[in-house]
Parts: C-alpha cells; sequence; structure tokens
C-alpha cells in the first residue's frame, strides 16, 4: 500500500492574485501592479482571501530589509496560467510559498471536483472582463525597523517592478538578482542608488536605478528624531509583459494532471521541487517537456510524465494560433512531513543547510542529475568513485569542473559530464553574489543501479542478443518526447566552437535510454556530454509488429557553444 502524500505546485498561489493592502508583524503586501501592455482597470476588484505570510523565525535577529515577488495571469473567463515567486532572500520566498500551500484547494482546477466554485478574481475594463497579469510585491522588515520606539532603522514601505528586457534572464526565466546601496535623507526620500557589484548589473543598471528611485521607505530614527541613513537590498528584476511583442492572447489552462510522488523515494520521504520546460503547439498541446532545473533527479520522469498530459488552449497572434513557451515548478512532499529545514538527497563539500539569511555564505546546489555509469566499466563489474572540483560564478552556473581523483579515468570524465549541468544560487558575500569553489564526490556501485530497465538490458545484450531489435525493424520511426540539449563541456570552452560525438544506446519497452555508451567524439568530454544528455530522455514504447520492443539506436549528435547571458 502507498503512503499517503501531497504534491503542491507553485501554480497553488494564483488564487491570491489580487490581495488587498494588508499590513502584518513585519510583514506587508503590497497593491497589485498591472503588467500588461494593455489598459489597467480603474480598480482591481478584492478576492474573498487574502495572502497573509508570516515573517520567519530564522529572520527575527537580523537587520535586512527584503521582499518576494508573486507573478501570475488569470484569463478573462477565469483560468489561471501561471506563476512565479521570486525573492530576495530564500527564506522570504518559503513564506510566501508556505502561506499559499495552506489555500490549495481553493486552486481552480480542483474548484469543481472538490465542490468549491470560488474562481480568482477577474479585473473588468470599461465593464468587461478582461486579461490579468499582475505582480504583487510582499515586503519583510525587521525587528530593528519597527514603527515604535526611538530608535529604527529605515523601513520599506513600498517597491515597484524593476523591468528588464528578457535577453538577461537566465534559461529558467529568472533573472539575475541585483543589489543596491540606498541613501535615504531625513524624511525616507531616496538621495542615490548605487550598485554594490556594478560588473554583474550594468546591463540593466539605469532601469534599477530608475525604478528604486520611486520606492518609498519610512525613515531612520535616532532618540526619537528622524534621520539620513543608507540601507542595503537586493533588487527582484522583472522581465516587462508585453501581448503584442508575440502574442494576442496567451493560452489558458485546460485541463491538469498532478504529478505521483515516486513509490522509490516514499521510504525517505524528500521534498523535491522540479522545475519542467515545454513548449505549447498551435494545439495547446504540450510538447518536449524537459526539466531545467531539480533538487532531486529521482522525480524528474514523474513531473516530465504529468506535465505531458496538461492541455491548454492554444496563443494567438494576429488571430492564427502560435508556438508558445513557458515553464513550470512542482513541488512533492510527503503527508505529514516537515519540511522546514528543506531536507535534500543532495549535498557538497561547500554547501550550508542553514535555511536563514545568505548575507554571507556558500552556494547553495539547485539543480543536480546524477552522472552515467561509463559502459565498459559497468559491463565488467568494475566500481569505482571520483571526487571532483567546480567553479561556480556569480550567475550560479558552473564554469569549469577540476577532476581531483578517479578510481578510473572514465569515472571521472563521466561525473565531469554530470556536474557540467549542476546550478547553484550563488555564493554571497555581504549579500553580494560572487564566485566560489565547490566540491562533490560520486560513488560508482553497481548496486545502485537497482533500474530493472538496466538490468533487462544487461542481460539481454548477455544472454539474449536476439531480442534486441534495429531501429530499421521499427513500426514507425522513434523520435523522443523529451530530449534536452547536451551541455558544451567548459574543458572545450574558448578553445573550439564545435564538437560532434556519435553514441549508441537501447530504449526499452516503456521507452527509457538504457546502456548509453560513447561510438566515436571529436573529444573524450563530447562523448561523455553527450551520454549524459540523451541518459535523460524519454519515448513513447517502440513498437515492433505492434507490440512493445526494446531497441538499439545509434545517433550523431552536434555542439555549438553558445556565450551564455552575463
Amino acid at each position: 500500500m502507498s503512503l499517503p502524500h501531497r504534491i503542491s505546485q507553485s501554480l497553488l498561489l494564483t488564487a491570491l492574485l489580487l490581495v488587498p493592502r494588508l499590513a502584518a508583524q513585519d510583514v506587508t503586501v503590497g497593491d497589485p501592479v498591472w503588467l500588461m501592455d494593455s489598459p489597467a482597470p480603474g480598480s482591481i476588484s478584492e478576492l474573498k482571501k487574502g495572502l497573509s505570510p508570516s515573517y520567519p523565525t530564522e529572520m527575527r535577529d537580523t537587520d535586512r530589509i527584503g521582499y518576494a515577488a508573486a507573478v501570475s495571469f488569470v484569463s478573462a473567463d477565469g483560468h489561471a496560467l501561471q506563476l512565479d515567486i521570486q525573492a530576495t532572500d530564500p527564506a522570504f520566498k518559503k513564506a510566501v510559498e508556505i502561506n499559499g500551500r495552506s489555500l490549495e484547494n481553493l486552486f481552480q482546477w480542483n474548484s469543481r471536483e472538490n465542490g468549491n466554485s470560488w474562481r480568482p478574481s477577474i479585473a473588468v475594463v470599461d465593464g468587461r472582463p478582461v486579461d490579468t497579469f499582475v505582480w504583487v510585491p510582499v515586503i519583510f522588515n525587521p525587528a530593528s525597523a519597527s514603527v515604535n520606539g526611538p530608535n529604527a532603522t529605515p523601513r520599506l514601505l513600498s517597491v515597484v517592478p524593476v523591468y528588464v528586457n528578457t535577453k538577461f534572464l537566465h534559461a529558467d526565466g529568472s533573472p539575475t538578482p541585483a543589489h543596491v546601496r540606498v541613501a535615504l535623507d531625513a524624511s525616507g526620500g531616496v538621495v542615490t542608488v548605487t550598485p554594490t557589484a556594478p560588473d554583474t548589473e550594468h546591463f540593466y543598471w539605469p532601469t534599477i536605478e530608475k525604478a528604486v528611485a520611486g520606492w518609498r521607505f519610512a525613515p531612520a530614527r535616532k532618540d526619537g528624531r528622524t534621520v539620513a541613513a543608507e540601507v542595503e537590498i537586493a533588487v527582484l528584476p522583472q522581465p516587462f509583459f508585453r501581448l503584442t511583442d508575440n502574442t494576442d492572447k496567451v493560452p489558458v489552462l485546460l485541463k491538469s494532471v498532478l504529478p505521483i510522488y515516486p513509490e522509490s523515494m516514499e521510504n525517505l520521504r524528500l521534498r523535491a521541487q522540479v522545475t519542467v520546460n515545454f513548449a505549447l503547439d498551435t494545439r495547446g498541446r504540450v510538447d518536449n517537456p524537459v526539466v531545467i532545473r531539480s533538487t532531486n533527479p529521482a522525480f524528474n520522469e514523474n513531473a516530465i510524465l504529468a506535465i505531458r498530459q496538461w492541455k491548454f488552449t492554444p496563443a494567438i497572434h494576429h488571430g492564427r494560433p502560435v508556438r508558445f513557451i513557458m515553464s513550470q515548478q512542482l513541488i512533492f512532499e510527503m503527508e505529514g512531513q516537515d519540511y522546514t529545514n528543506g531536507v535534500s538527497a543532495y549535498s557538497t563539500g561547500q554547501e550550508s543547510s542553514d535555511s536563514g539569511p545568505r548575507e554571507n555564505g556558500p552556494p547553495v546546489v539547485q539543480n543536480v542529475v546524477d552522472p552515467v555509469y561509463p559502459y565498459d566499466l559497468l559491463r565488467a563489474g568494475v566500481a569505482g568513485s571520483a571526487s571532483e572540483r567546480m567553479i561556480v560564478d556569480k550567475q550560479g552556473r558552473v564554469v569549469f569542473v577540476q577532476i581531483l581523483s578517479a578510481s578510473d579515468p572514465q569515472f571521472g570524465l563521466a561525473l565531469a559530464a554530470a556536474l557540467e549541468s549542476f546550478t547553484f544560487d550563488p555564493a554571497l558575500r555581504n549579500g553580494v553574489p560572487g564566485f566560489a569553489r565547490v566540491t562533490y564526490e560520486h560513488d560508482f556501485l553497481k548496486k545502485d543501479l537497482s533500474n530493472s530497465n538496466v538490468g533487462d538490458a544487461l542481460d539481454r545484450e548477455e544472454t539474449r542478443p536476439g531480442s534486441i531489435h534495429s531501429s530499421d525493424e521499427l513500426d514507425q520511426p522513434l523520435r523522443p518526447f523529451s530530449h534536452s540539449a547536451p551541455i558544451f563541456p567548459t574543458a572545450w570552452r574558448g578553445r573550439v566552437s564545435t564538437g560532434t560525438a556519435t553514441v549508441e544506446f537501447l530504449v526499452s519497452k516503456d521507452g527509457h535510454v538504457c546502456l548509453p555508451r560513447i561510438v566515436s567524439a571529436s573529444a573524450p568530454e563530447f562523448g561523455y556530454a553527450a551520454v549524459q544528455a540523451v541518459s535523460e530522455w524519454l519515448y513513447d514504447p517502440p513498437l515492433v509488429g505492434g507490440s512493445p520492443a526494446v531497441v538499439r539506436m545509434r545517433l550523431p549528435i552536434n555542439f555549438k557553444f553558445t556565450q551564455p547571458v552575463p
């Protein structure tokens, strides 16, 4: 019998779009900001339920100002599409997410099933309902910014979005937070705004400076008198949403399927966050869902399989359906488990499990993948290990991998290929992102390969090679429904701009890639990068004569280096 479980999603907060202004202890929920290119309504209807997060307990002894921003879309007919929650500190983001989960029964896709007819509030312009895309700030002020008492630090009262061009976004749709120092006069007015890390922020600095100049603060106090002061704060850049850029009407979610908590993980009772990127075709069907961020790869497949079943109306541009790209975060949790400390199965040599403010701290891993067991060593039954060092840049990207030790060179190359897919929340020093070195060790053990497809594939190659079909025997050509591109090896960046590899693998009866191996490569690193990528692909079951079959595939993989966004 499966254990009871709950799976929540970042989408659950969509029911909280248009909240009234709310003051709580050290927390203020601001008025929603209209993010669309169309005219804003004169007023936005008040929701029946409000957003009221609690100030994080672990932050009460700090004097750091911060805020979170919840961004979401509701169509004119009351269907929610997407939500993004960003925050200047992980503890603030967690506070908003936890508050939203308590209202999960209000989320629109389950309302009919639960017998609850509540819907998100819809904006009205000239008496007609309109699509709504809004940004809702949640401001967290420290105890030192108290409204009472003779002495106080500045208190942040209101913020507005800091719009940036979408070319400054990362692959998962998130921009790099900016860090600024704000000088205030004795009335709380902004005098100057200066970057604390100009090398990472100059790409959109004028926009940041102009926006922060319009923020409102309550002034600092000393012995009962208001005084000038300075405050440091992180800023969350927001891409401006313009329907007229490439879409006149965004898709509407018609059907969703919640992912299943993997049975193999139930005994561990872990919490996992998986973000899936996908396209919608001109019929509103999900195309090529791939994981772009995951705290535990054991949950990736179930996230992909769930998203693949979602249905939308197509995006419309100039009256015609068009392709539309979006992403969605899914959160896996077990019922009754306390996840206050963010339980994770993955750690690195320089990580911290502290869930409090990260004014100073090492990078924290946000995306992990399991390395592929080198085929020759797996076939020979050779176990081993490797230890490696990564250089993580200010955006949390791995820009260099050094093999420190490996019981066999192949283990070192295999682990390096996996580590280049890792991403992090960057290291911080006085709240400012910086470069960091991170160590990671991995043991390659045959007993860990408990996947029945791998065992079956090894047995077939050894004892039943005739049961493995060639691609020519398939009823129809085999194409993956989930396929991410390989990572260009860091060892060759700046040295060459292209590379090649040819890989061979088996596709099991249920569409999993098994036993990927390198046939040829322009350099060993390209071969291992290609094997790492295809190991995560998913296929529909291969058919031979109408029945599921195991098939051997051979594919060329081409690499082309593209300079990442700074």
